[in-house]
């Protein structure tokens, strides 16, 4: 019996460590296990990096209004985009782009740059700005929403060089509403013609204190304006440029006929003359002062501030054409020195298209030329940026013409244009002899361009 009892007591200790045994043998499996997931946990799960500070520089030119809109919009998107600081290089319009001339010559430019679209060619042609292909590409820049015409207007070999800040109708008509309504004149409507502008003159110039001697004339000098110059030879079939860019050919026959319409109707005594328009003080011309009913102006904010009522609408056409386009108010372009270029994208693309940045900067460099940012901010406008707005929409939805891209040395090529048409206007040279010269002076400035690259 003790024998048994000895016996049965071994059995149960042996089990018993068995058990034991196989409990921690399964618990150290667990725990090498568990160690196991953990170390290929450690092993999938990648630190990320918060980006690395970068300060980009953006220069413009402007008022009050638009430094203070501009630098409230900068401070959004830092707010937005943290590790990126925008330092914001604003000024008037004297000597900015003589500042910026120097900028370039020491590669010291700022990364986002404000600039005129006239003159953008010039600094392609110098290799001083940055293509925005790859950033299109990639997305970082989204021009869907831009209009394709003023993209095209800066593509040379393919490759983008700039996106307009704003877009603008290529002039617009304005007109004295009281004069207007004094002389029961209709005001101008859709499908305005030339013919009927002039007309118009016709019944609108008077001389209002009966001393035989005229006070009201009926239109400003439009044709000093090269877009109106540019728009009437485009109507009769002309061309800008040769394709090349490398010649001028307004000064062809449908150019003489502009200015000789021009001469004729000043010596009608329908215009105002060239003698009165230089005697009104510097920042007003004959419409503010209530010299002419009728006017035209590439910017309807320059007269935001006049007493009189007056309206706006879309220019004149030809009985037969009716040629209108949008261009750019100004344009951005990236500088090819910029080392920071894709956050430099990146700030052009908030700019561009956030809406929080159009709520903010709204109608500073025109209207904005992303359509759904000029929609949403429609509703906020004064009735005179609605009617610009409700003009570059026609414009944009009812005419697929493109004006041609400039060449370089434009700038100096329209100076001289608004020379010859004064001289025209002071009747010192004939029509054809003023665009004789015009062309060759012209086509001196752009080869100079030419032979510098």
């Amino acid at each position: 019996m003790k024998k048994v009892l000895r016996t049965t007591c071994v059995i149960i200790i042996v089990l018993s460590l068995l058990l034991s045994i196989t409990a921690c043998s399964k618990s150290g499996d667990g725990k090498k296990q568990t160690d196991n997931n953990v170390t290929q946990n450690q092993g999938t799960e990648k630190s990320v990096e918060p980006p690395k500070p970068v300060t980009i520089r953006f220069a413009w030119w402007g008022g009050e209004t638009r430094h203070k809109a501009t630098v409230d919009a900068l401070e959004k998107f830092h707010d937005k985009y943290p590790h990126i600081t925008v330092q914001p290089e604003y000024s008037g319009w004297s000597g900015y782009f003589e500042k910026l001339l120097t900028q370039f010559a020491s590669k010291s430019a700022p990364d986002l740059i404000q600039i005129s679209y006239a003159n953008a060619n010039e600094y392609v042609m110098r290799d001083q700005l940055y293509p925005l292909n790859d950033f299109i590409n990639d997305g970082v820049l989204k021009v869907k929403d831009l209009p394709e015409v003023s993209l095209d207007m800066f593509k040379i070999d393919d490759k983008y060089y700039a996106v307009p800040s704003g877009i603008m109708a290529n002039a617009y008509l304005v007109y004295n509403k009281d004069i207007f309504d004094k002389y029961e004149v209709p005001y101008p409507r859709e499908g305005f013609t030339w013919d009927d502008y002039f007309e118009t003159a016709r019944k609108l110039t008077k001389d209002t204190n009966g001393d035989g001697k005229t006070d009201i004339w009926g239109t400003g000098n439009i044709f000093t304006d090269e877009r109106v110059f540019f728009k009437m030879v485009y109507e009769q079939g002309g061309r800008l440029f040769s394709d090349d860019l490398k010649k001028v050919k307004f000064t062809g026959p449908e150019g003489v006929e502009v200015w000789t319409l021009a001469k004729n109707l000043l010596k009608e005594g329908i215009v105002v003359p060239p003698e009165i328009e230089a005697s009104n003080p510097p920042g007003v011309d004959s419409f503010r002062s209530e010299q002419c009913a009728l006017e035209v102006i590439y910017a309807p904010a320059m007269y935001a501030d006049i007493k009189f009522n007056w309206g706006i609408a879309k220019l004149p056409k030809t009985a037969d054409t009716d040629i209108h386009w949008t261009v750019p108010s100004m344009i951005y372009v990236m500088s090819n020195f910029s080392k920071a270029p894709k956050e430099t994208a990146m700030l052009l693309d908030y700019i561009l298209n956030d809406e929080e940045a159009g709520n903010i900067l709204k109608m500073e460099r025109g209207a904005p030329p992303n359509k759904n940012v000029r929609n949403n901010i429609a509703s906020s406008l004064s009735e005179t940026d609605k009617n610009v707005i409700s003009i570059i929409d026609n414009v944009a939805q009812t005419s697929t013409f493109s004006i041609e891209p400039y060449p370089p040395g434009f700038i100096e090529v329209l100076n001289l244009l608004i020379r010859e048409s004064q001289q025209v206007m002071y009747d010192k040279k004939t029509p054809e002899q003023a665009m004789k010269d015009l062309e060759t002076e012209a086509n001196k400035v752009i080869e100079k361009f030419f032979n510098e690259k």
